[in-house]
Formats: structure tokens, sequence, C-alpha cells
């Protein structure tokens, strides 16, 4: 490259880009404020996109808060990091006075005694109007031709400064066609510092893309050679395999039409492209082993305010779109409050979850599951989301309730049996059951009537606070559904105020002696209604399946007991009879043997009794007087 394209590429090429990239370029330095002033800087350059951008205009000279009062102070906070670090950063922020977002890219430039900041935005509100930009650079390069030229070289090094700070690859190319305005390749004009970094390509300035990469591909010089033909800028992505990179580019043409010169900015992403396909692929992965998996699988927002996701398997209803009402859909709501203090404590600790709770099944019934998810975190150990799993348990839980309730039963059964078991008195033994069994069934008054002669009698009750005692005598058929007391077939009533079962009369009665909700359990001997067994209350009460189950039980065990205590007690009233009898006949036969004795002792012969052991337990008194008193003398 001769001296003189250097020359005008080194002063106008470098002004004409400035002022026609469509980012928005300012320059800005520290302002001197007090230790509870805002944080403020001055506008010392801007290109006209920043204008179109931004909105803001004339503001050489002016500080930011003057002519922008309602910026973001996290913004102006990064900028005074930037000074203090000299590190560069990329941010973005919502101006809310503006209305807009914009990508920030913000460097220090510049001596550090002075302060200065060099800033490139982009609006990522809206797509730019390219004819309206080219406008911009139109106007805006004849504006600044009249400046001095001493200002002029100045600027020019600050922008050469500014280009060779950014991180991405900059060039201007100058695109080569044949007669045809087919391109053939292009010569590089103008690099920046990270134009190596980003191609490794070495010294490129003055050379041709063809002799340094003979096997770059045809399309990059289709894309440049349109461009410097139309003057339409573009921004695409596509790999240069060639060298070994993918390319985010932007490029615009610059310069008269005639000269077919091309700005590229332009920054390699083959790291993030290959990272999106290991994430496509991990995704496709993990969307696989969801359909395949057998588990709920669900995604939640960093809070949990929203379900974005989630698979319900035929177990849950599915949920594909965002979900601010997840709680009300799926949690049970006696368990909603109790998920919701889980849910808090995990993200505090940013801990997994795991939790056992009820849930809303898809056909609206009430089912149990075991939820566990984990949060995944983002580069700053903030967390991004959280993914879960959740496996139907609801028959495991079943089971663990039926087995509860059994092992319950059966504890209450022996419970009642050791009360029982040192009682013989019926009238005890009926007492202990009321007790025993009100207690249980936490209920407001218990009794056992025995069928005698199409009467019920109730011998004991038990009762709680100062309800009266119904001992007594009753006709059977003041028994609601006397059928199904002859069926041995339980009664249950829910309300006495609403049940179909009984009549107006025996309904007040009711009412009157406080059974607004009871259950009644016949036994059934030989056909025949033998005993109830009644448990009431005083308030209407939903009577479960196992409750009944277990009063069945006890109405049995009742009655077998009271009959078995009948039974011994008849018994041992026989034996007492026994006995008696056997004592008297005892004492009428000592009696009568007595009256021998005496006869025989009077007898005036010899009269002995001899033992088999040849001893003498009797002799009269005229055997002792022929032979002697025989004290313990054999009789050979």
């Amino acid at each position: 490259m001769d001296n003189n394209i250097a020359s005008t590429l080194h002063f106008d090429d470098y002004r004409i880009l400035f002022e026609s990239i469509d980012e928005g370029i300012n320059v800005i330095e520290k302002v001197a404020t007090g230790p509870n002033e805002r944080i403020d800087f001055r506008y010392i350059l801007t290109n006209p996109a920043f204008e179109k951008i931004t909105g803001l205009t004339d503001v050489i000279g002016k500080t930011v808060i003057e002519v922008w009062p309602g910026v973001n102070d996290s913004t102006m906070q990064v900028y005074e990091n930037i000074l203090k670090t000299g590190q560069s950063v990329r941010f973005e922020t919502y101006e809310k006075t503006l209305g807009r977002w914009f990508s920030v890219y913000a460097f220090p430039i510049d001596e550090p005694a002075l302060k200065r900041i060099a800033i490139i935005l982009n609006d990522i509100s809206v797509i730019k109007k390219s004819e309206e930009i080219r406008l911009r650079e139109g106007v805006a390069r004849k504006e600044y031709l009249s400046r001095a030229e001493e200002a002029l070289r100045e600027s020019e090094r600050k922008y050469r400064d500014l280009f060779d700070s950014i991180d991405e690859g900059f060039c201007i190319i100058e695109v080569l066609f044949d007669d045809n305005d087919r391109p053939l390749d292009y010569r590089f004009l103008e690099v920046n510092q990270a134009f190596e970094r980003q191609t490794g390509l070495v010294d490129a300035a003055g050379r041709c893309m063809r002799d340094t990469v003979p096997d770059h591909e045809q399309h990059w010089f289709d894309i440049y050679g349109r461009i410097a033909l139309t003057g339409e800028p573009e921004r695409f992505q596509d790999p240069a395999k060639a060298l070994g990179h993918f390319y985010d580019v932007y490029a615009f043409r610059v310069g008269k039409p005639e000269q077919r010169r091309v700005a590229i900015l332009f920054n390699d992403i083959h790291a993030r492209k290959q990272a999106e396909d290991a994430l496509r692929e991990s995704e496709g992965r993990l969307r696989a082993l969801t359909v395949a998996s057998t588990n709920v699988v669900y995604r939640m927002s960093p809070d949990w305010s929203s379900m974005t996701e989630l698979y319900g398997k035929g177990f849950l209803a599915d949920t594909e779109e965002p979900n601010l009402n997840w709680l009300d859909k799926y949690i049970h709501p006696y368990d909603q409050e109790f998920v919701a203090g889980v849910i808090n404590e995990c993200i505090r600790e940013k801990k997994m979850f795991e939790l056992e709770h009820r849930v809303l099944q898809e056909d609206g019934s009430v089912g149990w599951t075991h939820s566990r998810a984990v949060p995944l975190q983002d580069g700053n150990g903030g967390i991004k989301e959280w993914v879960g799993a959740a496996s139907d348990i609801t028959e495991r839980k079943r089971a663990e309730e039926a087995l509860r309730k059994r092992t319950e039963r059966e504890a209450f059964l022996l419970k009642l049996s050791d009360a029982l078991r040192p009682l013989s008195d019926t009238l005890e033994i009926q007492g202990a059951v009321t007790r025993t069994v009100m207690d249980y069934f936490s209920a407001d008054r218990c009794y056992y009537c025995e069928i005698e002669d199409d009467n019920a009698v109730i011998r004991q009750d038990a009762s709680v606070g100062d309800l009266s005692s119904l001992v007594g005598v009753y006709p059977l058929r003041m028994f609601p559904n006397k059928a199904f007391i002859d069926a041995g077939r339980p009664i249950m009533v829910t309300d006495v105020h609403t049940t179909e079962l009984m009549d107006e009369d025996l309904r007040q009665l009711c009412i009157q002696m406080q059974v607004i909700s009871y259950l009644d359990v016949p036994v059934i001997r030989c056909g025949k209604p033998v005993g109830i067994l009644c448990v009431t209350q005083c308030s209407p009460r939903n009577w479960t399946d196992s409750e009944v189950k277990l009063a069945v039980d006890i109405a049995e065990r009742t009655w077998a007991v009271v009959e078995r205590a009948r039974a011994e007690a008849e018994l041992k009233k026989a034996r007492d009879y026994l006995e008696e009898k056997v004592a008297e006949r005892t004492r009428e036969l000592s009696q009568e043997r007595q009256r021998l004795l005496d006869v025989l002792e009077t007898l005036p012969v010899n009269i002995c009794l001899l033992a088999p052991d040849y001893t003498l337990p009797f002799t009269n008194r005229a055997f002792q007087e022929r032979f002697g008193e025989p004290k313990g003398r054999l009789c050979y």
C-alpha cells in the first residue's frame, strides 16, 4: 500500500467509520463530586448514532446527569468501577426515562489521570433502519468535514485508540470484481489489534484473502461483494471453515460507492456455537430421558413464582406454558403453606428441594408424590432455574395409611382385651367397653344394648359432660330401620336433621337427647339380633369405613365377652351348688359312721378293724380289756 492510500485511510476512513457505524459511541470523563453527591461524568465526544439511539442532542461539554437526570445510578457506578479497575465491561441496562434497552461496552481510554471512558451503545429495543443510518452518515460527514484539520488529527488518534481497545475484530476491505461485477477477492486495507486474535492472520493489511487463505469459502466473497455494490449493511453468522472459526458479523459499505470498500465488525463465536450445540444435544438427551422416564419432570423459575414446564405422565396435568397459579393447580390446599415454607428455605440456602406431599391428580382426585428439585446456578452463583422430578407414591401412601389404621385398630383391640380380661361381671364389662370406645372414637356417648323380648335393654353407658344417662329398657321398634338391625347391617346417620332413616317423632327424640349423629352396629346370632353397640355424637359427623369396621369388631367381641361372663357365672353357680350338696352328703355319712362305731363299742365280743398295713385303727371296749390298748402295734 503506498503512502497516499495509507494517509487517506489514516484520517478519512476512521472518521467515516466512527460517524457511520450504527453502534452509538461516546467518550466521557469523570467529574469531581462531593461524598454525598451522585457520581457524574461529562460528555467530550459522541457520534451521530449515539444521538439516534438515546435521543439526546447537543451534549458535548455537559454532564450526564445534566442532560439525562433519570440515568440509572447503577450504570454510573459501573463507569466508576471501570476507572478504578482499568477493566472493560459489557452489560445490558434499561433506561426508564428513555424507555429503551441498551447493550453497553465500556472501557478506559487515554491516560488514567484523564479519567476517560469510551462507551459503545447498541439499541436492542428496535430494528434500525439502514436508510436513516446512511442519511445520518452523510449529514454527519458534511458537518465533520468542516472541523479544523488539527482537531481531525486529534480525533483520529482517539478513534484509533477506541477501535484498538474493543474486543471485536475490525477491518476495512476493498472488494475486487471481474468485468461482470462478480466478486473475485478482497484486499485488507486496515485491521485493528483484535483482528489477528480473532482470525489468526498476521500482517494482513495490504494482502488479498485468496493469497492468504486460498480455501476460504465463496459465500464470504459473495456477501461482501453484495454489500459493496448495493450499500445495504448486513448482520449474519457464518462458519469460516478454512480459518477454523465461526463468526458473528456486521458489515457495511464505507467511502464512495466506486471505492467498493466494506467495513467489517466481527467476533469469533466458535466456542459459543459449540456450547450451543452441546446444549441442544444435552437438552435432546434430557427430553428423551424425560419421555422414557415414568417420573413427572418439571422446571421452575428461580423464585418458584412460575412453573415453566411440567410433563405429568398421566399422573398430573401437563404444563407447557409458564403457570403462575401452579400452587393452586397442583398442591393440595392443606399442604400449600407447608410446601411453600420448605421451598423458601431451599431458595435461601440454595439447597435441593425434597418433600413428600399431597397433590391434585389429573383426574381431580388426591394423590401423593415424592418430589425433588435441584437449583441450576449461573456463573455468579445465582439461581437461574430449578429442575425437578416427582414420582407417584399414592399407592404406597395408601398402603401405609391402611397399615397405620390396622396397627391402631389392633392396638385398640389389644387395649380393650386387656381392660376386659380381669372382669367377670357383665355390667363391669359393658361399662369398660362403652368408656373405652367413647374415648377412642372421641365420641360424646356410647352404650351397649342387649336384645330381650323385642326390647333394647341398656344396662351401662358412658357419656361426656352433663349428658344424661340412657340406661333403661326401650322398645326395639324405636330404632330406625329395624330391617337393617334384623339383617345385621350397621346404621350410620351423619345428621338426624337431614336423614331420611327416621320419622319425625324419632328425629325430635334424638334432638332432645342430643343424639345428632350416630353409628349403630347390631350383633346377630342364629338369625336374630342379640345386641347393638351404639356410638353417638352431639354434632354432625361423617363415619368412615374404618370406623364402621372397627365398631363391628368391637360389637362382636363385646357380645362374646358378655356371653362368656354369663356362662362362667352360670358355671360357677352350678359348681357352688354341687360343692354344697357334696359337703352335705359328706356330713351325713360321717354321722352314720359314728353311730355304727358307737354300737360296736358296746358289744360284749372282741371287735377290731384291721387296716391293710396290719394296724388296728379301731378296737372296742371288750377287745381292749382282753388284749390291751393297741397303741400302733401290728396285729399278727
